[in-house]
């Protein structure tokens, strides 16, 4: 699988995927295209900036869920022990 060739904050060539709009219904994630690997994708790791931004969150408050679609996906922490901060 790619997942275990790839680092945090890498940045990365990729040849022969494909890339597309989105299709929001099957989608947890506020993207507006998909990559789609396939047996003959290459991955290849770049030297460039590193400095790109890797994740972005939309928070809401808890009393705002309801203006959401009853399809989207939720996330909730309820509590956190420690936080570890990865990629810097």
């Amino acid at each position: 699988m790619y997942i275990n060739l790839m680092s945090v904050s890498q940045v990365y060539f990729i040849r022969k995927a494909t890339l597309k709009t989105a299709d929001k219904r099957y989608s947890s994630i506020n993207n507006d295209y998909e990559m789609t690997f396939n047996q003959e994708t290459e991955m290849i790791p770049s030297d460039d900036d590193k400095s790109l931004p890797s994740l972005s969150y939309n928070f809401i408050p808890i009393n705002e869920l309801e203006k959401h679609d009853s399809g989207s996906v939720i996330g909730m922490c309820i509590s956190s022990i420690k936080v570890i901060i990865v990629g810097d």
